[in-house]
């Protein structure tokens, strides 16, 4: 993943501005800051739930302003609000993510015992999510992420609840 001159405003406010980096495949990065920094709105550039108004970047050679559909195939995205329906299954939840993103339908239930197995869920996939602590939630989010086999997984405030 690429960013060159990242830039978004929201109005006159420059929220992100020139942002430069690079992540190779296998890598770990962390993207700090204050507050305010304009953290989550580069995380949301890069996984293409804002458009790209200014710079460049690109998901293993994929363009997020002009192919934002084949970006989305290769990212697991954690928001930094919780997305988790209260109302349904831990299990339910990550099937949910696994049709969503579109997992073949003879690997979903692999795969979903995979991810909820990664994040150690697997006992707790038969209650509603509305019974999990907020820790449990978190964790449950990331296996939703995980269950498309994402080249690319991106973590927004992935310390909160834990």
């Amino acid at each position: 993943m690429t960013c060159r001159g990242l830039r978004y405003a929201f109005g006159e406010t420059r929220a992100v501005d020139g942002v430069d980096l690079s992540v190779r495949p296998g890598e770990v990065f962390g993207l700090l800051g204050p507050n305010g920094a304009g953290k989550t709105t580069a995380i949301r550039c890069i996984t293409t739930l804002l458009p790209v108004p200014a710079g460049m970047v690109r998901v293993f050679g994929h363009d997020a302003a002009r192919d934002r559909m084949a970006v989305r195939r290769l990212l697991g995205y954690v928001p930094q609000q919780l997305s988790a329906d209260a109302g349904l299954t831990g299990r339910e939840n990550v099937a949910l993510f696994a049709r969503v993103f579109d997992v073949p339908r003879r690997e979903r239930a692999a795969r979903v015992a995979q991810a909820l197995a990664a994040v150690g869920l697997t006992d707790a996939a038969g209650r509603l999510a509305n019974t999990y602590s907020g820790g449990m939630v978190r964790r449950l989010e990331l296996a939703q992420a995980l269950v498309s086999a994402p080249r690319l997984l991106m973590l927004d405030e992935p310390t909160i609840g834990l």
